[in-house]
């Protein structure tokens, strides 16, 4: 069900609506949804969810 990559940066207006305003650079997002997706594995799942019915994706290769 859950992407184990993060396959598209785009986190457009749903996050920033969220409270988040995702850095420029392809890093600091690639960072913000590694974060998201950590919150989700410790049980912290409304975001993720949402996030995930709008379509912003989330990773699980997080280095």
């Amino acid at each position: 069900m859950y992407s184990t990559q993060i396959e598209r940066l785009d986190l457009g207006e749903h996050v920033r609506l969220r409270g988040f305003t995702p850095e420029p650079d392809t890093a600091a997002r690639a960072g913000l949804l590694c974060e998201i997706s950590s919150s989700y594995r410790e049980g912290i799942s409304n975001f993720i969810l949402e996030a995930w019915a709008a379509g912003v994706p989330h990773g699980r290769n997080c280095d």
